[in-house]
């Protein structure tokens, strides 16, 4: 199935690339494919492992070597907590990471679908930042202020955490929500000594 650029996962990926993002740690998974198959399709190398913990402690590593964001990408569920002790490491280390994931469809939340979790509340005390985005025209101005939160701007840098449902990921955004303040690059935050 092709996934639209004027697609939530579409514009993650177009978000990611404007902000410099040219590696995204990650094991395939079939809630977050739309994100996947975006990711590829603008030219992001995906540097696949074998366990989420390996994306998460690659993204970080990758954020403390070069100084950029580090970006992971972990499917729903049993691929999420996989990737908590990883979360957990780089909210101890302050490393900027960005841990995208995918979850159930709207439809069918709270109903015992596979792999549904409100997987936010699992990391909310060791992340800078943790929702769920269910409503495709807020998908690039969440995406925002999660990065912004990851690379601490208003506080401590850290891990932040943000999964969209699969049906969001694959909605349309309409052109003129499509922003630039959003997509286009942020000058870096520069925190000047105490006089």
């Amino acid at each position: 199935m092709k996934i639209s650029s004027d697609s939530v996962a579409g514009l993650i990926a177009r978000l990611l690339k404007a902000r410099g993002v040219k590696h995204v740690f990650a094991l395939c998974g079939g809630h977050i494919m739309p994100i996947w198959m975006r990711l590829d399709a603008e030219g992001i190398r995906i540097i696949d492992v074998r366990d989420e913990r390996s994306a998460v402690h690659m993204a970080q590593a990758h954020a403390e070597l070069t100084g950029d964001l580090g970006v992971a990408l972990v499917t729903a569920g049993p691929g999420f907590t996989n990737a908590i002790t990883g979360i957990a490491n780089a909210n101890v280390s302050r490393a900027p990471v960005l841990i995208l994931s995918g979850t159930v469809t709207r439809a069918q939340e709270n109903r015992g679908a596979l792999q549904d979790l409100d997987q936010p509340q699992l990391v909310r005390s060791i992340t800078r930042y943790a929702r769920t985005v269910r409503e495709p025209s807020r998908a690039l101005s969440e995406l925002d202020l999660a990065i912004s939160c990851a690379l601490g701007e208003g506080g401590e840098p850290g891990p932040a955490f943000i999964d969209f449902p699969t049906d969001t990921l694959r909605a349309e955004i309409p052109k003129p929500l499509q922003m630039d303040e959003y997509i286009s690059p942020k000058s870096p935050l520069v925190t000047l000594p105490d006089p």
